[in-house]
């Protein structure tokens, strides 16, 4: 619920998701996009500069967001979504009864 909706967009189409470096607080779009490797982090805009620059870099990142890209859609999630409807469902029927 706290991701943006261009990220999946931008995911599937192998691009990497720049932000701004906030390793000292905790930012859910961070954590996700450092878990899959598909972030490109940065403190300054030198620093930015020579990661973009960087074509192997750029490159690892593409490929990250393109092995990942199922991560962002609806479908990868359905199994944990069926678990978790049924439990709740056994729960409110044990609930009931």
């Amino acid at each position: 619920m706290n991701y943006p909706a261009r990220m999946s967009t931008l995911a599937v189409a192998g691009l990497p998701m720049i932000q701004r470096n906030n390793a000292m607080h905790t930012v859910a779009t961070q954590k996700l996009t450092r878990e899959l490797g598909l972030g490109l982090f940065y403190s300054t805009y030198d620093e930015l500069a020579e990661r973009l620059n960087d074509k192997d870099y750029m490159m690892k990142l593409s490929e990250n967001c393109w092995k990942n890209r199922l991560h962002f859609s609806f479908d990868y999630h359905i199994a944990d979504l069926l678990t978790f409807f049924y439990q709740v469902i056994e729960k409110k029927k044990n609930d009931i009864f």
